[in-house]
């Protein structure tokens, strides 16, 4: 009995002496980065600030930079109209988020589709391109667009390269490649976007 109690005091102990990670620690963990992400996004010139940080802190800003959600515009509404039969043009604008809410890149997709009865008659795309907004990141063209029209709606997508300040072509994660897509119906038009995987499936 004597052995089974201070075996039980003793495993006691040791639980007591593990230390715990609290969600009071974890944020504090990721002060610094969010301090590093702020520091660099909110100065007057980003591309400077960034610069001026050495290779630990970029490697650190970069990939919390990384895009994690693509949203529209909250200025640019959706493209609609009362008429379902005619032709349009519209051009759709994706930003592609961190975590902290800010974007690190996006891209535009440019359409012209036309309409009648309901159905559309044609469908074309007119334009793509990028750009990137966060330093440490760099645009490097469209790999590839196309579009294809389906009867009920057409949809025009499009692929966009980017690249990490020290990208190389051998190392996972350095490159980047965002779809943009335009989705058209009779007399309206709605964007959506995702990063990695297929963009013309």
């Amino acid at each position: 009995m004597k052995l089974k109690g201070l075996c039980t005091a003793l495993v006691t102990s040791i639980l007591l002496a593990v230390p715990t990670v609290n969600a009071s620690a974890q944020e504090a963990n990721t002060e610094p980065l969010t301090e590093l992400v702020y520091g660099v996004m909110e100065s007057s010139d980003p591309d400077q600030a960034f610069e001026r940080l050495n290779t630990e802190d970029k490697e650190a800003f970069v990939t919390a930079m990384e895009p994690t959600a693509v949203t529209s515009p909250p200025e640019e509404p959706r493209f609609t109209t009362s008429s379902t039969n005619g032709c349009w043009n519209q051009t759709v604008q994706q930003d592609y988020r961190s975590n902290l809410g800010f974007v690190t890149y996006r891209m535009y997709v440019s359409s012209h589709w036309c309409a009648n009865n309901g159905r559309i008659t044609s469908h074309s795309i007119t334009g793509s391109s990028g750009e990137s907004v966060a330093p440490g990141y760099s645009y490097h063209g469209i790999t590839a667009q196309g579009a294809v029209n389906y009867g009920d709606r057409g949809v025009s997508a499009a692929q966009g390269h980017f690249k990490i300040w020290n990208a190389q072509d051998w190392i996972p994660g350095t490159q980047h490649f965002a779809c943009a897509k335009q989705t058209t119906r009779p007399g309206s038009s709605s964007p959506s976007g995702h990063i990695g995987g297929a963009c013309f499936a």
